[in-house]
């Protein structure tokens, strides 16, 4: 299929998802028990993982999801290399790193190997495209304040309504990262364009080397079509299906680029409309989160009141 064909190509597909930066995922990720947990409180929450927020534009074949060799050990010297990279392009992810060091070495270990593979995607981002890759911290460091904004209104009474300026900061933020989220796209798509010729090349050579397995998630086209190349006997009718084929990659190839375009084209018709319904879902998916959690209090208070369970000793 297009979408692991383009992830297949180890230049062009980096980072995941601007599913942000200490990226340890959403809130369960961080949710630690015992001292992690009151780390995790003092340190503040993590920002979304690098990607999070574009992940819905590209799906699979997209330019911000690490790749399984990102997974893999690390080389002699290669972390200290990330942390670098870190410190000198994200400095809001490595202060907070640094500041879960300072609280829990056994947590720092952890979020760190959560952070290689999206760092080293990234890197490569920054190689290819530098300002892409700037693109996406902003849209991260974004999202962690849309995050930490929805956070602290749950705080706040159900009867307390929230501020204008609250509103107004949410809406510049949301406002932003589409048009982020529009220039990442249309820089990827020149990206893309650029590089059509070679990526139909490799895939090509994917296909034409892949065993029944791998061609199973293709289109039945493809597959059909590389079962008449691997039948055929005669040279001349070799070279004439493979070059059918070629065309029926290309065509895969560019109809990729065209769905892009239509998505920037899409986000771009009515923006205004697209930050009021991106606002709403937003505000409404934390409301839902609030609740929850004031029914888990509330359900923890009565049981308290019931004598079916005490509280811990406050401490002097």
């Amino acid at each position: 299929m297009l979408n692991t064909r383009l992830r297949a190509i180890p230049v062009l597909t980096v980072s995941a998802a601007m599913i942000g930066l200490l990226w340890c995922g959403a809130d369960s990720a961080w949710a630690q028990r015992g001292r992690d947990a009151q780390h995790r409180r003092r340190a503040g929450p993590p920002p979304e993982p690098p990607g999070a927020g574009l992940a819905a534009d590209f799906g699979q074949a997209n330019p911000f999801r690490p790749l399984p060799e990102d997974r893999g050990p690390l080389r002699e010297g290669e972390e200290a290399e990330l942390i670098e990279f870190t410190r000198q392009e994200m400095p809001h992810a490595y202060r907070l790193l640094e500041r879960v060091r300072e609280r829990s070495p056994q947590a720092y270990r952890r979020h760190l190997d959560r952070l290689i593979p999206r760092v080293r995607h990234l890197r490569r981002i920054f190689a290819q495209d530098p300002e892409l890759g700037r693109i996406i911290i902003r849209h991260s460091r974004n999202l962690w304040a849309l995050q930490r904004g929805t956070r602290g209104s749950k705080r706040r009474s159900q009867e307390r309504p929230r501020s204008e300026d609250w509103r107004r900061r949410m809406r510049e933020l949301v406002a932003e990262n589409l048009r982020l989220e529009i220039q990442a796209i249309e820089r990827w798509i020149s990206i893309l364009e650029r590089r059509r010729d070679q990526d139909v090349e490799r895939e090509l050579k994917r296909v034409t080397h892949a065993d029944a397995m791998e061609l199973s998630a293709e289109p039945p086209e493809i597959r059909e079509a590389v079962a008449a190349w691997q039948a055929a006997s005669d040279p001349e009718q070799r070279r004439e299906l493979r070059a059918r084929l070629k065309d029926m990659v290309a065509e895969q190839v560019d109809a990729e680029i065209a769905r892009l375009g239509e998505r920037v084209a899409g986000l771009g018709s009515d923006p205004a409309g697209e930050v009021d319904r991106r606002l709403k879902d937003l505000l409404e998916r934390y409301d839902r989160r609030a609740s929850r959690h004031e029914g888990r209090g509330q359900r923890k208070h009565e049981e308290d009141e019931g004598g079916k369970r005490r509280p811990p000793p406050r401490r002097p």
